[in-house]
């Protein structure tokens, strides 16, 4: 019995006890019948489940008994006085404890679901699972505490070894159920009671501290890593091979045979240990005592012992002020560790790691299923978590081993942050959704989320002692399943709330109102122009580029409705996460920064000089971005609001419209006097805005008869902001304001901005929830009231009848419009109906609000609105042209818009485009605004040739009033302010400053 008195069997002991406790994760193969025998709901299965969970991962209890029963074991070996007591103490005791409790538990739950009892209470079968499940943490606290005893120089590894190994026991268990039990899966309940209980009742007694080092411990302990490495290879192998193919029998029996000499295996090398270290005792004996125990038996650890990356003393007290240390550790317990801050770092450190590697795992069965992973390739990654476990739990331990062996300054504390980083790059990846994503973030998370088990146990006994080292570091434990339950419940659960189009509305509006970078083209044109050496032709160059970045949409909606188009069968597939308007968003970021940021870095000398043409490709670059950015946030509104998209498309172009003087009020309270800067969170802000909120801006094809109200909520709250920004506008033109007063004011614009909207959208999203839940009994009613599959009413105005019964019919006409909503682009050309709105666009206005309400209360069709905005735009550029003061005024508050000049449009116009033709057709409309602007000036100009000068003085005015660059713009504050006289030829503009000017210059 003396060859089994040794460190090296008590090691082999632990492995095996190991790879036999892992029957937590079997759950699912027993769970089933688990739930058919005793008629249990999901709920009520999923309540049992957290028993599970909640047993295999509270581990105080284990903890506190074995500092009972190992704490000063040396003292009891020799105080004569605890004679009896002794036979008591030691790690065995933990694991009949452990044993005891498998039993019971797996025994009745067995018992149970074969009728050998009557059907427990679910309370009751709860405490069963729950003590199955509380065996585990005695059995891996003994065998981990233990080890790190009997290798104190290695903590790391051993941590890894015994750790990896119960990694691997639950591919281990399903082997056996596989190959025994397959499709017996109650009597496979009962090996569960039996197996773990035998195993660790017949080497209990095996499993005992040896506190001794020899000079050859890392090379036997790099043996036992080489062959669960093997086995881990070996369970991979087979994994994939059950996935793809059907195995015999007589395979499978062979396979398992050759699992079980791989377990086996473990004791050639600690009997080839064992001889080892007696040949070194032997050769000791000619040696005096002292050399001899420095030899075989270092009681004193090595120099580069873990405990390393602590500030140790130097010289000769080395090693007793060390040993001291060292003791004082070994006495903290766990009330004086919750008292430092060290305990509560690593504690929230495991939160964040094994919290959210848990939950990724817990889920990763659903994100294959969304992803359109098939059942054999689901069934392959889950198999394979097991094995990359494994390998996190083995590498991390033994990896950071060598470093601190080799590298002092390497701490094991960094190998946490290391890792942690690491698995942050494994949910983006399993978030990300490309080819073969879950394949890479599953390996890259079971990896790093095994890392923390092996990493956090080492770094306990380190820094608290080994003393109460299993009370310490299974208290950490807790912080796995309190970690799952943060960011399964509370994190991933809310954030699935956000899933929805009120939300989805809330993002598209503050994408709007970062993108009007366009309109503030005036408060650093003139640094642009000083810097680049640019003469006023050149700066209206950039300009027209300006213009046309920002009017030709055409690629935006080709894009679109490239990864939009057909958007549910694209929800099936595995390139889904390519598809969806947040990759128009991002291509729109892209854009924006790549323009903005080198127009800055041209600016302020971080790039040579560019040509103009170079500068003028970052300008269209730059505006073209927001033809994206527009296109993604206002068709997915439309689609999201397929009744009101009226409404909708009038409040997201608004906000748009809005855009340029929320930009502005941000230069006059943080950029005032410095242009350069402000180029620059051109460059930031936008692209920052956009990546933050692009996964919001979903179509939620749904209807709800709550949706008018809401959207006029979120209509009224811009009423308020216009409002709010007239009142501001006007006291700035007044007044003076002071620093902190401009301040004040902003801050109340970001709020009114932020807080108004989303408060509108919680409130309609539990509307909508209220409704479902009400409803709930009845499926059809349910679907019917969220979700309406008719399309919206597209094509309203094609022969509505007039008065009260046009509501009623709004369905029949909705099959008109369904056959208008599958026309393409060059379908759409081909028709009258695109022309006709083409040309109207080239002169005409149009608004969105308005004709919601008379197309729903009198079947008023849109086109009837272009007429009227068209009339009344005729007749602003008559009041314009006119004598009497205050024309402009006048004008700019009859159109509630900027006027720019004679060919431009505003926010009302899109509103109309958007509700007549899909997207395409609205970009491609929007490209005729700069020929419309230049046919028309050119019209103007010929006809002014025709005329007295007083019509020159009249195109200045026209040409040159810009609203947004009222202040910045000298030469429209003296037109505006001081109109040219007719009496005084000498303020006459010269004729040619005009006519030569580009026409595109002026627009805004």
């Amino acid at each position: 019995m003396d060859s089994l008195n040794s460190k090296w069997i008590a090691t082999v002991a632990g492995i095996w006890i190991q790879c036999s406790s892992g029957a937590t994760y079997t759950f699912g193969i027993y769970s089933p019948t688990l739930k058919s025998t005793q008629n249990y709901d999901q709920s009520t299965l999923n309540t049992v489940s957290v028993f599970k969970d909640i047993g295999g991962n509270a581990g105080i209890l284990a903890g506190l008994l074995y500092s009972l029963v190992t704490l000063n074991h040396h003292r009891r070996d020799n105080d004569q006085r605890c004679g009896l007591l002794r036979s008591f103490c030691g790690p065995w005791v933990v694991h009949l404890t452990g044993a005891i409790l498998c039993f019971v538990g797996y025994f009745f739950m067995w018992a149970a679901v074969v009728g050998l009892i009557d059907r427990p209470p679910v309370a009751l079968m709860c405490l069963f699972m729950f003590m199955a499940a509380q065996a585990q943490t005695f059995f891996n606290t003994a065998n981990v505490v233990t080890g790190v005893k009997n290798f104190g120089d290695y903590g790391g590894t051993i941590v890894g070894i015994l750790k990896g190994y119960l990694g691997l026991s639950g591919a281990v268990l399903i082997q056996v159920y596989d190959t025994i039990f397959k499709g017996n899966p109650s009597t496979f309940l009962l090996i569960l009671a039996l197996l773990p209980t035998f195993v660790s009742l017949l080497l209990m007694f095996l499993a005992r501290i040896y506190e001794t080092n020899s000079v050859d411990d890392k090379k036997h302990l790099n043996a036992f890593s080489a062959i669960a490495l093997t086995m881990a290879a070996c369970l991979m192998i087979i994994i994939i091979l059950e996935n793809i193919f059907t195995l015999p029998s007589w395979a499978r029996i062979i396979t398992f045979i050759f699992l079980l000499l791989l377990l086996a295996s473990p004791l050639v090398i600690a009997y080839k240990a064992q001889m080892e270290d007696t040949k070194r005792l032997a050769f000791s004996q000619t040696l005096s005592t002292e050399q001899r125990i420095s030899l075989l038996y270092n009681s004193e650890p090595a120099q580069d012992h873990q405990l390393a990356y602590h500030e140790l003393p130097a010289g000769d007290d080395h090693k007793e002020d060390m040993k001291n240390i060292h003791e004082d550790q070994e006495d903290m317990n766990i009330q004086q560790a919750m008292c430092t801050a060290n305990f509560w770092l690593l504690f929230i450190a495991m939160i964040c790691g094994m919290g959210s590697g848990l939950a990724t795992i817990n889920n990763i069965s659903q994100v294959g299923e969304s992803l359109g992973y098939t059942t054999i390739e689901i069934n392959s990654l889950v198999s394979l978590l097991s094995i990359w476990n494994f390998l996190g739990r083995f590498g991390a331990g033994y990896v950071s081993d060598i470093f601190l062996h080799k590298r002092g300054n390497w701490a094991r504390p960094l190998f946490i942050a290391i890792t942690q980083a690491t698995l942050s790059i494994g949910h983006i990846i399993v978030g990300s959704g490309f080819p073969g994503n879950l394949c890479v973030g599953s390996i890259i998370v079971g990896i790093c989320y095994g890392s923390q088990w092996s990493l956090m146990p080492t770094i306990t006994s380190e820094i608290f002692g080994v003393g109460h080292m299993g009370t310490i570091y299974n208290t950490i434990g807790i912080a796995s399943p309190v970690g799952s339950y943060i960011f399964s419940v509370r994190i991933i659960g809310s954030m699935e709330g956000l899933n929805s189009k009120w939300i989805a509305t809330v993002a598209s509006i503050w994408i709007q109102c970062s993108i009007g970078g366009s309109f503030t083209f005036s408060i650093y044109s003139p640094t642009l122009k000083s810097t680049q050496n640019y003469d006023q032709s050149t700066l209206s160059s950039v300009s027209l580029f300006k213009e046309i970045g920002g009017c030709t949409g055409v690629l935006a909606g080709l894009f679109y409705s490239f990864v939009t188009f057909d958007h549910h069968r694209c929800n099936a597939g595995r390139l889904r996460c390519f598809y969806g308007p947040w990759v128009v968003l991002l291509t729109g970021a892209i854009l924006s920064f790549v323009g903005y940021f080198f127009m800055w870095a041209s600016v302020v000398g971080l790039i040579q000089r560019p040509p103009v043409a170079l500068m003028c490709l970052f300008m269209f670059t730059a505006t073209f971005s927001t033809t994206f950015s527009i296109t993604a946030s206002l068709v997915t509104g439309v689609r999201n609001f397929p009744a009101h998209v009226g409404t909708i498309a009038g409040l997201l172009e608004g906000y748009l419209g809005l855009s340029g003087a929320i930009l502005i009020q941000v230069y006059n309270t943080l950029f005032q006097g410095n242009p350069s800067n402000y180029l620059l969170f051109l460059a930031v802000f936008p692209t920052s805005m956009t990546l933050l909120l692009m996964y919001f801006v979903r179509i939620h094809d749904t209807d709800s008869e709550d949706d008018k109200k809401h959207l006029n909520a979120l209509s009224i709250a811009a009423l308020i902001m216009v409002a709010y920004f007239m009142i501001l506008i006007i006291s700035d033109n007044i007044f003076t304001m002071a620093s902190w007063v401009r301040i004040v004011t902003f801050i109340f614009l970001l709020l009114l901005l932020i807080a108004t909207p989303l408060g509108i959208a919680f409130k309609a999203q539990m509307d909508d929830t209220k409704r479902l839940s009400l409803t709930f009994p009845s499926e059809r009613s349910n679907l019917s009231l969220v979700h309406d599959p008719e399309p919206p009413i597209l094509a309203a105005y094609h022969k509505l009848p007039p008065g009260d019964t046009c509501q009623e019919n709004d369905h029949d006409s909705t099959f008109n419009g369904d056959l208008k909503k599958d026309m393409n682009l060059q379908q759409a050309i081909c028709t009258i109906n695109f022309w006709l709105l083409f040309i109207a666009m080239v002169c005409g206005l149009g608004t969105g609000y308005v004709s919601d309400i008379f197309l729903r209360s009198r079947g008023l069709a849109r086109p009837l609105f272009i007429a009227i905005t068209q009339a009344a735009l005729s007749v602003g550029h008559i009041v314009i042209a006119s004598e009497f003061g205050m024309e402009v005024f006048e004008v700019v508050v009859h159109y509630g818009t900027t006027v720019h000049d004679v060919g431009t449009w505003d926010a009302e116009h899109i509103s109309i485009v958007t509700l007549l033709h899909a997207m395409n057709e609205k970009n491609t409309g929007v490209d005729q605004v700069p020929s419309g602007d230049y046919f028309v000036f050119v019209l103007l100009l010929w006809c002014s040739e025709k005329v007295e000068v007083k019509t020159d003085n009249d195109l200045v005015e026209l040409f040159r009033i810009d609203v947004h660059n009222f202040k910045e713009d000298p030469i429209t504050r003296q037109c505006l302010l001081s109109p040219v006289s007719k009496s005084d030829p000498a303020s006459k503009p010269n004729p040619t400053r005009i006519t030569s000017h580009n026409p595109f210059s002026m627009i805004s």
